[in-house]
């Protein structure tokens, strides 16, 4: 940890802190590390439960047809089930945006 000179008010800070502790100055640096790290994580989300969501469908959709066979009604249950599932993640990601 070293000490930088802050850019509004000029006394010294740590380096690793996200403001000046006099002045209240945000520290650019940091933050901007910050929303790298924040737009990172959620490209791995995003990417992760998609492709989970994915292989559960296929899953369910073979679940489905084996029901299929012998109640029609519980093909219909489990096909809503998985449209559920679905609608919750499609505004999971709308609301994780990357901005």
């Amino acid at each position: 940890m070293s000490l930088i000179k802050c850019p509004d008010c000029g006394r010294e800070i740590a380096d690793s802190a996200p403001q000046c502790i006099h002045c209240g100055s945000l520290n650019t640096e940091i933050c901007n590390r910050d929303k790298e790290a924040r737009k990172f994580f959620r490209g791995v989300f995003l990417f992760s439960g998609t492709l989970g969501l994915i292989i559960y469908s296929i899953m369910f959709l073979l679940l489905i047809l084996i029901m299929a066979i012998f109640s029609w009604q519980l093909a219909l249950f489990s096909s809503l089930i998985l449209f559920i599932a679905w609608w919750f993640w499609i505004s999971a990601i709308r609301k994780t945006r990357i901005k």
